[in-house]
């Protein structure tokens, strides 16, 4: 095997049939199958992931003596984060902003302050500047301030709109995560801030897993294609389309997923010139997919198409990983409407997306698409921006030799974590992570268990084979058993066994009605089955600490609620931990166990 600074797999070298024990000790060290290795995981729920992270990691802090980051060793232990969409806004301000970091040691320090610091800090600045930025040509907008009142006390949507407005205004999902981020940060991750900037102090060393999924129509899944642009001439609908799918050996596969796991690996060292330390996806997956093909199609007809290069290893994504804004990783963990691209979904929102004049070439640009051909000219997402941009912002049409130019750069959609694992897990899990302490919720843990297949009994739009699941909607999205039991009783399911043993967790914090769920912490050991979409083998131990509950049930991803009820729940919670520590004190010195 050739070697490279650690991580960046070479396509082995076998000198007659022989590989040497240097090739076996390196492949090693790159999955991860030695020793013990330990994880934490960040969940996806955009910004109720923010709240809850940012509340339990501010309360436990604010029982130490020492309340940073950096003399704590609160976070010392864990060798991979591993985060999903809205835990990847959290955890990147993390890593990277030195304000982010001084917001929460200082509520550690003031916790009876952490609300107001919380809105005063985040939200504010946020809101300030989408309301500077609002896009006056909104019908929703122009409706919604119709009616103030009826809008903002029923409905609580002023909040939402307004962050809707701004994604208008900014065109499409890249530009608004990097808005977020800017200003949620005190400017400290900028649009230009590369992943190979150095981290802050606490974080150096380890290794970041930011999750996504690469969108995948082909013909072995539940839909054959992806919108990447619609033009609504003379009155019908798609009178000119321009579509994306994706070409796979087909060869034993019976069910291809929707959305395939993927993620960008980063060590954080500071040096941007080093390769990804992790493979982009599992080899078992990217060895069956060949190459993306661009159709055009005038009113329902096919007129032409143009076939990408082959993707081979996705080695854009590992060789430049240092030098990709970190706006752009973040948004396509974060990317939460990609899937409304893949056809039948469009078929589903096309007419509620033109109806207020937005657009219909904003629901493409809610997914992050990427160039893998290698181009002197910028980062991945910045060459097929150039390319994209002028159909996307100008309304121009796509011509054969566009569609050809669009194929040679091997662009590909991305989106977010969320449409194959919110939890972050299974990618630590098939890096050999043998304790993983995770942020996360029910709803999403039971899908590693193969909850997806008690929740969707009863859903017509299914399919499943080859170890996962795929369930479409607006977005849709995929499946992935990787847990069960060695204790599992006769007869009883993982799902069910999981849920019982969920049902036994110690209550941290308790509810407030409207604002926050009980965060309830546990564990759980299990152990691992095949699943070949994230390359794991059956058999591995893995000892699950769980932080659960928060807000993600109350106010969800942050629509239709206002903001500050994100700042109510994390001072309750805070509240709470501080509290746990004389009321709750078995369960306060579980959770401060799964960090120290």
């Amino acid at each position: 095997m050739s070697k490279s600074p650690i991580g960046h797999e070479k396509d082995p070298v076998i000198d007659d049939g022989v590989v040497t024990n240097d090739d076996v000790f390196e492949k090693e060290i790159i999955n991860g199958s030695r020793g013990k290795k330990t994880a934490i995981t960040f969940e996806g729920g955009g910004f109720s992931s923010v709240a809850i992270q940012t509340a339990v990691i501010t309360g436990i802090l604010s029982t130490m003596d020492d309340k940073t980051l950096v003399g704590s060793k609160l976070l010392d232990k864990f060798e991979i984060l591993s985060s999903v969409s809205g835990g990847s806004w959290f955890i990147s301000s993390l890593i990277y902003s030195g304000f982010s970091v001084s917001l929460i040691q200082r509520m550690a320090a003031k916790p009876d302050t952490a609300c107001s610091l919380f809105d005063d800090e985040y939200f504010t600045p946020l809101l300030e500047y989408a309301n500077e930025k609002k896009e006056e040509s909104s019908e929703l907008l122009k409706i919604m301030k119709m009616f103030p009142d009826f809008s903002d006390t029923l409905f609580g949507l002023k909040d939402s709109m307004t962050f809707f407005d701004l994604l208008v205004s900014k065109g499409g999902w890249r530009e608004f995560i990097s808005t977020l981020l800017s200003c949620t940060t005190g400017k400290d991750i900028t649009a230009d801030l590369k992943a190979g900037h150095p981290s802050q102090e606490w974080a150096k060393g380890k290794t970041w897993l930011c999750c996504h999924s690469v969108i995948a129509p082909t013909p072995k899944s539940m839909t054959g294609s992806a919108m990447m642009y619609v033009r609504d001439d003379y009155g019908i609908a798609d009178a000119e389309g321009y579509y994306y799918s994706l070409e796979i050996d087909q060869a034993g596969i019976s069910h291809f997923p929707q959305f395939l796991p993927a993620k960008f690996s980063l060590t954080l060292n500071g040096d941007p010139s080093l390769p990804a330390p992790y493979s982009y996806m599992a080899s078992t997956v990217s060895s069956i997919i060949t190459r993306g093909k661009f159709e055009i199609s005038y009113f329902g007809t096919d007129s032409s198409h143009a076939n990408t290069p082959d993707y081979g290893k996705f080695d854009a994504f590992m060789d430049q990983i240092g030098q990709i804004p970190v706006h752009d990783i973040v948004a396509c963990s974060s990317a939460a409407f990609a899937g409304i691209i893949v056809h039948h979904a469009v078929e589903e929102v096309a007419e509620a997306i033109t109806s207020f004049e937005v657009g219909a070439n904003l629901g493409p640009q809610l997914a992050c698409w990427a160039a893998l051909t290698p181009d002197s000219s910028g980062t991945p997402f910045n060459v097929a921006a150039t390319i994209q941009d002028p159909i996307w912002r100008k309304d121009q049409p796509v011509t054969k030799e566009q569609n050809e130019i669009i194929a040679n750069a091997s662009i590909i959609p991305l989106g977010d974590g969320a449409l194959s694992d919110n939890t972050g897990i299974a990618h630590t899990v098939s890096l050999g992570a043998t304790e993983v302490t995770s942020f996360v919720s029910w709803h999403s843990l039971k899908l590693l268990f193969n909850g997806v297949a008690e929740s969707m009994k009863n859903v017509k739009k299914k399919n499943k084979g080859n170890q996962c699941f795929t369930k479409t909607g607006v977005t849709g999205f995929s499946c992935y058993q990787i847990f069960t039991f060695k204790d599992l009783p006769n007869g009883k399911s993982a799902y069910d066994f999981a849920k019982e043993k969920f049902e036994t967790f110690m209550i941290l914090t308790e509810k407030i009605e409207g604002i926050t769920e009980a965060i309830r912490v546990g564990s759980l050991d299990v152990v691992t089955v095949d699943n070949m979409w994230f390359d794991i083998k059956k058999g591995q131990n893995v000892k699950l600490q769980l932080i659960m509950g928060g807000t993600t049930d109350t106010l969800g991803l942050g629509v239709g609620v206002y903001v500050d009820k994100f700042g109510r729940a994390i001072q309750h919670i805070v509240t709470g931990i501080t509290k746990a520590q004389n009321e709750r004190p078995e369960a306060f010195e579980l959770v401060k166990s799964f960090f120290l």
